[in-house]
């Protein structure tokens, strides 16, 4: 039997970014949509709500910067078990990202697999515009398979590496192995040229003693990119 399948979202200040155009789309898919705010400042709960998203907070400071794995783990532990019953899809979206027609195609197809519990999908990261994607190193969608769709199974005590960013969006011991889902999801983070030297001040002043691998991919964000046109 095919489970609900549930959009979830950790959210901080998106209010005047893209939120209302991801949230739209995501209404298109989801039967339900399930946001985390990391105590915006902003209008983002109001624009979340008449969106018909399920809001939370929480009551401590804003963590994303400082401990992304809480927030994520409060998300699985506290909120989902709310919100899903076993066997449910969960998706993890971010607040800038949109799927591409194919997932809308397939979506039926992945959903109703009884053997597999976790998809992946592949990240393409538009820059500069929303019509042309980065292929260069670190940012190639080629190498971008990231597990963002799995089943619920409310018994697990969902874990997430405890470091402060980049811990992932999906918790360590959901039901594997994943598996590509051949669809892909369009990244609008770096869309506007105008935000680009404080997102990558703020990543390099956030993340002080990044692991090898990503400060080379810090670096490339000041590198010429290479650009192809979106195609998904």
């Amino acid at each position: 039997m095919t489970g609900k399948l549930i959009t979830a979202m950790i959210m901080r200040n998106e209010a005047d970014r893209y939120l209302t155009e991801v949230l739209k789309e995501a209404n298109r898919y989801s039967d339900k949509i399930v946001i985390l705010d990391d105590n915006s400042t902003d209008n983002s709960i109001e624009v979340a709500e008449k969106l018909k998203a399920k809001v939370y907070t929480h009551k401590n400071e804003s963590l994303f910067w400082k401990e992304e794995h809480t927030l994520r783990e409060y998300l699985w532990r506290e909120i989902l078990p709310r919100e899903a019953e076993t066997g449910d899809w969960i998706l993890a979206l971010d607040c800038d990202e949109i799927l591409g027609e194919q997932f809308r195609i397939s979506k039926d197809i992945i959903l109703r697999q009884e053997n597999l519990g976790t998809y992946t999908f592949r990240i393409y990261e538009a820059w500069g515009s929303r019509d042309k994607v980065r292929i260069d190193k670190f940012w190639n969608p080629l190498g971008k398979e990231t597990p963002m769709l799995t089943r619920f199974l409310p018994q697990i005590n969902y874990q997430f590496p405890q470091i402060g960013l980049h811990c992932g969006r999906l918790p360590m011991n959901v039901q594997g192995p994943a598996l590509p889902s051949g669809c892909g999801a369009l990244h609008l983070g770096w869309a506007n040229p105008d935000e680009h030297a404080d997102k990558i001040k703020t990543y390099t002043k956030m993340d002080k003693n990044p692991h090898p691998t990503m400060k080379a991919h810090y670096d490339s964000m000041l590198q010429e990119p290479e650009l192809v046109e979106w195609w998904l």
